[in-house]
């Protein structure tokens, strides 16, 4: 072979691989380029979902707070009721306490028997009667279907005076009675 043709095929082989990586950087560069494209449009959706990350992130935040008011409210209510509950229990052992100090006095019952339990009387006497063991014996005056109500856990008195669950003293009509008034009786 000559000389010449080796230097044509060296010249023909440089030249392929000059063109050869002419086109592996025109392709790299185009690669380079797709890539900075789609990092700018991840970065772009990033952004925007970061925007609307911080609004959830506020929304959550405020409905936690909200859930936090919920429950401390709730708290309170449970505290009200408990405490509530608590007053009843004591008016239930007041009247209970108070029964059985009736019961001990009176001599047509046998507090010391084995099946004796305090019954509570009914807290709506009739005007003109007296409570006693959880009936009401009528003194025979007025009309029942006119009778006033008064609330539950209201204990008559032997002097035909009503005490309310509130410890309030009252006559038989549901008015104040007046310690110091006509209705005082000693």
């Amino acid at each position: 072979m000559e000389t010449s043709t080796i230097i044509w095929i060296i010249v023909a082989v440089v030249v392929v691989l000059a063109l050869a990586a002419v086109i592996a950087a025109l392709i790299n560069k185009q690669r380079a380029e797709s890539r900075r494209a789609r990092a700018d449009e991840l970065r772009h959706e990033a952004a925007g979902r970061a925007g609307s990350l911080q609004n959830t992130d506020q929304e959550a935040r405020a409905a936690q707070t909200e859930a936090d008011q919920v429950r401390l409210e709730a708290e309170r209510a449970e505290q009200r009721a408990a405490e509530k509950q608590r007053a009843v229990d004591q008016q239930q052992a007041d009247v209970e306490g108070r029964v059985r100090e009736a019961d001990r006095l009176d001599p047509d019952v046998d507090h010391k028997a084995k099946d004796y339990s305090p019954t509570t009387p009914d807290p709506t006497p009739q005007p003109g009667s007296t409570t006693h063991m959880g009936t009401t014996h009528s003194a025979g005056t007025g009309d029942p279907s006119h009778a006033p109500q008064h609330p539950q856990g209201t204990l008559a008195n032997p002097d035909g005076t009503l005490t309310y669950p509130d410890g309030s003293l009252r006559n038989s009509d549901g008015s104040l009675f007046d310690l110091n008034g006509p209705n005082h009786r000693a």
